[in-house]
């Protein structure tokens, strides 16, 4: 997830196996629902920024290509 969430723009991290820090990120989210909501609209404006349709035809037709030509896929870039 760390590719999709930008820390205190689009989302909240908190570590694996970490119990606490889970328990601390829940309840700082229900003390401060005007943030939770901002997060919620950053995210959908970074996902519908980046997930175009354009864009997946774009990077769709350079792995096959890649393919096609014997090359290593190649990861989209972000």
């Amino acid at each position: 997830m760390p590719e999709f969430v930008i820390i205190k723009e689009t989302g909240i991290l908190v570590q694996p196996q970490n119990p606490a820090e889970l328990a601390d990120a829940i309840i700082y989210l229900l003390d401060h629902p005007n943030e939770v909501n901002q997060l919620g609209a950053n995210a959908k404006e970074r996902y519908e920024r980046l997930h175009t349709y354009e864009r997946f035809i774009s990077e769709t037709i350079k792995v096959y290509d890649n393919i096609v030509n014997n090359k290593q896929a190649i990861e989209p870039k972000y």
